[in-house]
């Protein structure tokens, strides 16, 4: 019986991914999506260097933006990757058909 459980133990782990690299994790797409208002707005204070995860921030990737995570907007500016926590306003990161990438409370406009 344990010969069967672990094949889909592996399975139901390799379903959920473990990579929030852009393209990769649950709310990004890959494309070329760009932060919004409420993160840009802390970008001062977030910055994060010109490397992230191996990639270099440089003009190519300039408003380059995606969701981390359930809460993380992570954006490419000026040479320098920025992070923001929407959990920190009670939000979660969304990634909205405009391409633009900001938190969002849940509720709809």
């Amino acid at each position: 019986m344990t010969r069967f459980a672990l094949p889909i133990v592996i399975l139901a782990f390799a379903a959920c991914g473990s990579s929030n690299s852009p393209g990769s994790g649950d709310d990004s797409s890959g494309d070329d999506s760009s932060a919004g208002s409420t993160a840009t707005g802390q970008q001062d204070s977030n910055s994060m260097g010109d490397t992230y995860e191996g990639m270099t921030c440089d003009d190519s990737d300039d408003g380059l933006a995606w969701c981390d995570d359930d809460y993380n907007i992570v954006w490419c500016s000026g040479g320098s990757w920025y992070s923001y926590d929407c959990a920190y306003i009670g939000d979660f990161c969304e990634q909205y058909d405009d391409g633009t990438v900001d938190c969002d409370d849940g509720y709809g406009d």
